[in-house]
């Protein structure tokens, strides 16, 4: 499986729209009114789906999404040239960060973070070769590091990067990418500065987030994950909308994960 999109599921799509197009500087790709995608990589996208949309073919539209009153679930890193200088420009812009840029040494990187319109936690990392801000990783903060670690490395197959065995870990997840990193969110709530704040449950709450992977058939992957006891939300699907077969899942702690393959329209267009 590799790293398709990491899809940010929003309640005002026009206002998120705008905070990543005209104040990140990202590209748009489909042009779309109910989903949009970004290039923040050479292989993987960045994208924003109106969270009603979404919920339809998960099946959890009755539900609520978390708000700010908990500790966030994930955090999308971009990678810049230099940390201070992009945070200059983007405070011109008026975006407003959670902290100043600062060295982060247990970690080993400078950074700064700060939030899109929604709430979602974002932040931007040493490491970029120009001024473009490019995806860098997507962090899960869980509970229970282990399980999780089992879930990803054993049943889903990922490629292991890097392991402390006791709180982080990165999947090489989209051709050579680090894309996909476990951090135990006490380790980095107190860098973020939410330590006093909960994580929702991945059962109470409708997702905020998702993880989508492509795959060459989704029914073969399907039936590969059921041996190794992984459980569905649904069966696979031909989601013609959205031009994919596709099927849902979550992983121990309720992150919301896609597997898709592309559909074929059948009316000649470019998009399949």
């Amino acid at each position: 499986m590799k790293l398709s999109d990491v899809r940010l599921l929003v309640k005002d799509f026009d206002k998120c729209l705008e905070f990543y197009t005209e104040k990140l500087g990202l590209e748009r790709i489909y042009n779309t009114s109910d989903y949009e995608a970004f290039k923040v990589s050479d292989s993987v996208e960045l994208a924003i789906f109106v969270s009603d949309y979404q919920a339809m073919a998960v099946g959890n539209a009755n539900k609520s999404q978390p708000t700010a009153d908990y500790r966030e679930k994930s955090e999308i890193a971009f990678s810049v040239a230099c940390v201070d200088t992009a945070y200059k420009a983007l405070k011109t812009k008026g975006v407003e960060f959670i902290n100043e840029p600062f060295d982060w040494e247990d970690a080993g990187i400078r950074c700064v973070h700060f939030r899109d319109p929604e709430g979602y936690l974002l932040s931007l990392v040493d490491g970029g070769k120009d001024s473009t801000i490019r995806f860098e990783v997507i962090n899960l903060f869980v509970n229970d590091f282990q399980k999780c670690f089992k879930f990803y490395a054993e049943k889903l197959g990922l490629e292991i990067d890097w392991n402390d065995d006791k709180s982080y870990a990165n999947f090489k997840v989209a051709d050579g990418i680090t894309g996909l990193s476990l951090f135990l969110s006490d380790a980095n709530a107190k860098t973020i500065g939410n330590a006093d704040k909960k994580l929702p449950t991945g059962t109470d709450f409708r997702e905020k987030s998702m993880i989508s992977f492509n795959v060459e058939c989704v029914d073969t992957v399907y039936k590969a994950l059921k041996v190794k006891d992984v459980e569905f939300i649904n069966e696979p699907f031909d989601w013609k909308d959205a031009y994919m077969r596709a099927v849902h899942l979550r992983d121990p702690e309720g992150n919301l994960i896609e597997i898709h393959a592309a559909l074929a329209c059948g009316e000649g267009c470019d998009c399949c």
